[in-house]
């Protein structure tokens, strides 16, 4: 089971359908921007039509705030992996303030690595 978090822009109903036909039981996308999430969902479900509804199901898509613990341990239940794909406005701030820009992956990615799975 995949999670994905962030990288709405860059990640596609062609990559979501490769990772499901190698074999991944569940393909779940984790983002903050409920538009980026709907985009991706309505691109799937376009996408994937042709394909056996199972495979849709195995489908999750969140919209949340990765620093929310409890939110988090609820996305990662059960997952055995975690793609974090920083968003592309944020490469740019990078240049801007790669201080600052450095402190929010270190919390993003510490807050990912510290929550709970649920899993057993």
């Amino acid at each position: 089971m995949l999670l994905i978090i962030g990288g709405g822009e860059m990640i596609t109903a062609s990559l979501v359908n490769h990772i499901l036909s190698e074999g991944a039981r569940e393909v779940r996308v984790l983002g903050e921007n409920e538009t980026v999430v709907q985009a991706l969902r309505d691109e799937v479900n376009l996408k994937l039509e042709p394909l056996k509804p199972e495979t849709k199901q195995r489908m999750r898509f969140y919209v949340g705030d990765v620093a929310d613990n409890a939110y988090m341990a609820e996305a990662m239940g059960g997952v055995d992996y975690v793609l974090y794909v920083p968003s592309l406005p944020r490469a740019f701030d990078c240049e801007v303030a790669p201080a600052e820009c450095t402190i929010t992956f270190l919390e993003t990615v510490t807050g990912v690595i510290h929550t709970p799975s649920t899993a057993k």
